[in-house]
């Protein structure tokens, strides 16, 4: 049996961590406490992220996709703005090689999730369900008889 992620509150979390992320850094804070849990928060966001957007593709009917695409490149964009802060942030030189490493990881990522983006926009205009005769034909049948006709 094929398991079911909960794609929007998965991404959510997600985005949390990553901004707790971006507070973190930002605060004055002796950096050798977080050193490593700041390593392992960004190896899993990014590795959550690779995940969730391969699940994302494999899911062909998911009903609420393309919201959930544009809430994954939201996500990403956060986590590069996190990855191209600490690869400045002097106070966490140690981390700095893996930023970088991780930003191109999340540059192609990125990429990945713009192309699905933009094949999505192209696949989603349909044609109508019904067409406008039909609903004319529909409606011709529901129209009330004049009552000075009576």
């Amino acid at each position: 049996m094929e398991k079911q992620i909960n794609f929007e509150d998965t991404i959510y979390i997600i985005n949390l961590r990553v901004r707790m992320l971006a507070d973190t850094i930002k605060l004055e804070g002796d950096p050798g406490f977080f050193l490593a849990i700041t390593e392992k928060d960004l190896d899993f966001c990014g590795a959550a992220l690779d995940a969730l957007l391969t699940q994302l593709e494999m899911s062909e009917h998911y009903f609420d996709k393309e919201a959930q695409f544009h809430n994954l490149v939201e996500t990403e964009e956060a986590y590069q703005a996190v990855l191209h802060s600490l690869s400045e942030n002097d106070n966490y030189k140690a981390c700095q090689s893996l930023a970088l490493k991780l930003l191109r990881s999340s540059e192609e990522r990125k990429s990945k999730l713009d192309e699905a983006a933009l094949a999505m926009a192209g696949s989603s205009v349909q044609e109508p369900l019904v067409s406008s005769t039909e609903i004319s034909e529909l409606l011709r049948g529901l129209a009330v008889p004049d009552s000075e006709s009576e």
